[in-house]
């Protein structure tokens, strides 16, 4: 599919997508004879979780946990996507748990 196909089914701008491809957290996509990118079902997957990653705010660690993931899943490297998968759902527990401190502070 075309950039303007994928990007109307990800609600994502083609120039988003095209700098997600530059920057390597998508695979890269294959290119016509006419130099026009043609994207496959990966890609969507990989957008959206780009999209997850960089919609919200959050912390320089997960950030960078995130960024992980989304490398090893533009290079199909699944072990290695599941084990920053691992890394990053141990930092969400931290980051859940300095929550809850803070608020029971707050109630009390």
């Amino acid at each position: 599919m075309k950039i303007s196909e994928i990007s109307k089914l990800t609600h994502t701008p083609a120039s988003t997508i095209r700098d997600y491809e530059a920057l390597k957290f998508i695979e890269p996509a294959q290119r016509l004879d006419n130099g026009y990118r043609v994207f496959n079902e990966r890609h969507i997957i990989q957008i959206k979780l780009c999209r997850l990653v960089f919609r919200e705010f959050i912390s320089k660690q997960l950030r960078k946990a995130s960024l992980q993931i989304l490398s090893a899943a533009a290079q199909q490297d699944m072990a290695q996507c599941h084990q920053n998968i691992k890394a990053y759902l141990a930092l969400l527990e931290t980051e859940i748990g300095k929550s809850n401190d803070a608020l029971e502070i707050i109630k009390r």
